[in-house]
């Protein structure tokens, strides 16, 4: 694909995708393939693009990395929450998703002074799917969905 198309339809899939989802905290909530089938319906030319083209560019556009695993700890969390930390983020948040069929889904955000999640596409935000969590990051959980780092 040429780099200007790409360009193009990265800036209308960036509207668009504000206009569907205003509030990107309902990103949990979305199905990369029924976003995906949407947006083709919606959207003039998108018809070109394959599936990982569109992916790509969405989690581009939101600021979102996908992670698989067999197994998430509580050092590899640390570790992505000191990486990525914007500046004007006060701390960390993991969030432990009921499980789907086979994966426990953590959502990793950044939170501001007054203890809201950065969720506007402007801060990072990461997506875990695992099979298993470490003892030691299950030991931090607890009877807890969320942990807050500082």
């Amino acid at each position: 694909m040429n780099p200007k198309n790409e360009d193009k339809i990265f800036s209308e899939i960036q509207d668009f995708l504000e206009t569907l989802i205003p509030d990107l905290a309902q990103l949990a909530s979305v199905s990369f393939f029924n976003l995906t089938e949407d947006i083709k319906k919606r959207v003039e030319g998108l018809k070109r693009l394959n599936p990982s083209t569109m992916e790509r560019l969405i989690k581009t556009a939101w600021n979102l990395e996908e992670k698989h695993c067999s197994e998430y700890s509580l050092e590899e969390a640390i570790k992505w929450i000191k990486l990525n930390k914007p500046s004007e983020a006060t701390g960390g948040i993991l969030l432990k998703m009921s499980p789907s069929d086979k994966d426990i889904v953590l959502h990793h955000c950044f939170i501001d002074k007054d203890q809201n999640p950065l969720l506007d596409g402007k801060h990072p935000h990461r997506i875990v799917y695992t099979r298993e969590i470490s003892e030691d990051l299950s030991r931090q959980f607890g009877e807890k969905d969320m942990l807050v780092f500082k």
